[in-house]
């Protein structure tokens, strides 16, 4: 119980604090990997011109965040256009 409630706590804190709540932030996620396979598929940028583009800090966090909503790396993800 203590645990639960120390995150809803927490997740009361983002909110209040940045104004972002988790729906936005799943948003914008979403919004993101939806321009990332824009971008493969309309133009042939390299991937680390694809993440500057979108303000990532690196090519490495780029493919996490990637990989970690669609469940394959950018270059299996362009292999299977």
């Amino acid at each position: 119980m203590e645990k639960t409630i120390c995150c809803f706590s927490k997740l009361k804190f983002v909110n209040k604090t940045l104004g972002i709540s988790l729906f936005n932030k799943n948003f914008i996620d979403q919004y993101l990997i939806l321009e990332i396979k824009r971008a493969f598929l309309s133009s042939t940028s390299s991937q680390k011109e694809i993440a500057s583009k979108l303000s990532f800090d690196g090519v490495s966090n780029f493919t996490k965040f990637f990989k970690n909503h669609t469940r394959l790396t950018p270059k299996d993800y362009k292999s299977g256009i």
